[in-house]
């Protein structure tokens, strides 16, 4: 039970901390903020998906679940932010 609380809270603080990085980016193009969005959306979608997950499977299922959308999340993260940086850096 305990390391399933810890799992969320962890989940919770990845889409918040995605959320503040994309409020104070304000980068306003559409790829970056979508991108962000739907790494956020992947760790809510995890939250979610918990508490389908029969309680005898939990801790193998949801460890599974969570490494891949873990990875999932680093990379629309660093889709997100690296298309930021390739946008700032082009000559006009």
């Amino acid at each position: 039970m305990k390391q399933r609380i810890s799992t969320g809270g962890r989940g919770v603080i990845i889409a918040v901390l995605i959320g503040i990085y994309g409020w104070i980016s304000r980068d306003g193009e559409a790829s970056s903020t979508v991108s962000l969005l739907i790494a956020a959306g992947v760790q809510i979608v995890v939250l979610a998906v918990r508490h389908l997950v029969p309680a005898d499977r939990q801790p193998e299922a949801m460890s599974v679940i969570e490494l891949i959308a873990d990875g999932v999340t680093v990379l629309l993260f660093a889709l997100g932010v690296f298309g930021g940086i390739a946008r700032t850096m082009e000559i006009p």
